[in-house]
C-alpha cells in the first residue's frame, strides 16, 4: 500500500468520527509533502471537473479541509536556513548575524 493510500484511509477514518475536522496540521516531512501534493492535485482535478475555483483546501472523504504547516517547524526551517544562507527580500538581506544583533539590542 502506498503512503498516499494509507494516509488517505487514515484521514477518511478520522473524518468519519463525530467531531468536525476542518483543518489538518503537518510538519515539513517528505512523507507529508508528498501525500498532500497528491491530495492537492486530485482536488484541483475535482474542482476543475465541477467547474469550481480552487480555494486552497484539499478534498478528502467528501470534505474540504484546510492544510497548515505547524509554526514551530516553519520557524525551525527558517532558523536552519539562516544558519547557512542569507535571505534576500525586496533587495534587502537578512542573515543570522542580524538575529544576534537584535537579540543583543533587546538584552
Amino acid at each position: 500500500m502506498h503512503r498516499y493510500s494509507l494516509t488517505s484511509t487514515s484521514y477518511s477514518e478520522a473524518i468519519s468520527q463525530p467531531q468536525e475536522i476542518v483543518a489538518l496540521v503537518c510538519d515539513q516531512g517528505s512523507t507529508f509533502r508528498s501525500c498532500f501534493k497528491k491530495h492537492k492535485e486530485a482536488t484541483a482535478r475535482l474542482r476543475s471537473d465541477q467547474g469550481r475555483e480552487n480555494d486552497c483546501t484539499i478534498h478528502i472523504a467528501g470534505k474540504d479541509l484546510f492544510l497548515f504547516h505547524d509554526p514551530s517547524h516553519l520557524l525551525k526551517g527558517v532558523r536552519n536556513n539562516l544558519l547557512t544562507k542569507d535571505i534576500i527580500y525586496e533587495g534587502k538581506k537578512a542573515s543570522w548575524s542580524d538575529i544576534f544583533y537584535i537579540y543583543d539590542l533587546d538584552s
